[in-house]
């Protein structure tokens, strides 16, 4: 299942890479883990139904932590 989510994010990361939006570090393998393994934990783990206001805020996250660092000269 795995396999198919980080195959299925790969265009997306390596354009989002590509584009700047996303350091150079980050391949879909590692955006994956910090996106769906917290949905996943609350999903099956925890039991919480999951709605688009937890889905926005979790892959929000990740964009944050992943982002560029901005310099500051």
């Amino acid at each position: 299942m795995l396999t198919q989510i980080v195959d299925s994010l790969r265009p997306a990361v390596t354009a989002a890479v590509a584009r700047g939006r996303l350091r150079d570090d980050v391949t879909a393998e590692t955006f994956a883990m910090t996106t769906v393994g917290p949905l996943v934990h609350r999903r099956f783990l925890v039991g919480v139904t999951l709605g688009l206001e937890t889905v926005e805020s979790v892959v929000d996250a990740a964009l944050r932590a992943w982002a560029p660092q901005q310099r500051t000269e």
